[in-house]
Formats: C-alpha cells, sequence, structure tokens
C-alpha cells in the first residue's frame, strides 16, 4: 500500500490539470476553468480522508460508514463547498436571495442583483428590507 501514495497524488493532479484544460478549452472562461480545478482538488481531497483511517487496509476493505464524525464531516464540507460555489446561481432563481463571502454580500430580487457589497452582518437584516419593501410596495 506504501508505493501506492505517490501514484495517488499523480492520479489527483493528473485530474485535477485535466479538469482544468477540459473546461478552459470547452468554455473558454478562466475563472470557472480554476473553479473547476479546485473543486476537482478538493472533492478528491475529500475521498482520500476515507483512505487515511488505516495504514493498513484500503478504502474498501473495511466499511466507509462506520465512523459518522468523519461522515459529517465530508458531507459539511462539501455543502460549504457548494454555497461558495453554487451560491450565486442559486440566488439568481429564487423571488430574493443573498449570496455571501469574503465579509460581504450580494441580494438577489428576481434574478437581478440589487445590492452589492453589504456588509455581512447586515446581510439578514438588507434582505428583510428588501423583502417588506417589494412585497408592501405593490
Amino acid at each position: 500500500m506504501e508505493g501506492f501514495h505517490p501514484l495517488r497524488g499523480l492520479f489527483i493532479a493528473a485530474g485535477t490539470v485535466g479538469m482544468f484544460y477540459l473546461t478552459m478549452t470547452s468554455s473558454g472562461d478562466l475563472v470557472l476553468a480554476r473553479t473547476a480545478a479546485f473543486v476537482t482538488l478538493a472533492v478528491s481531497q475529500l475521498i482520500f480522508v476515507f483512505e487515511c483511517k488505516s495504514e493498513q487496509h484500503g478504502m474498501f476493505s473495511k466499511s466507509i460508514f462506520n465512523n459518522p464524525y468523519l461522515i459529517l464531516a465530508v458531507l459539511s464540507s462539501l455543502a460549504v463547498m457548494g454555497c461558495a460555489v453554487n451560491g450565486p446561481g442559486e440566488a439568481r432563481e429564487a423571488d430574493f436571495g443573498v449570496a455571501g463571502g469574503d465579509g460581504q454580500g450580494l441580494l438577489f430580487a428576481n434574478g437581478e442583483i440589487v445590492r452589492s457589497a453589504v456588509p455581512e452582518d447586515k446581510l439578514a437584516e438588507e434582505l428583510l428590507a428588501l423583502i417588506r419593501k417589494r412585497i408592501f410596495a405593490q
């Protein structure tokens, strides 16, 4: 099993670079290609964490569900990654939405950005004010 560790790293690196190349050539969008490569790297590391449970046994030789805390940690990590990557797209689909990050956020109404650079500690207050304004102004 020990000789497999460098090979695993090469597979992860090749998959990450391959995803970057595939996304870049198909879309031409550098930001999207970087995001796709990062998500590929992060998800591969989240899968690799199951391999790290034992030095003697591989990931599939033992049940991967015998540590509920590890499962919860991996699922939480995936959820947070999904929010960071998909937040603005999902917020655009809602009647009212918020996409936050880096200490500030965006407010959406009917798919359009109506406020940007809203401080993180004011997002909930600003969202409620926007909803009240749009609903009761009719």
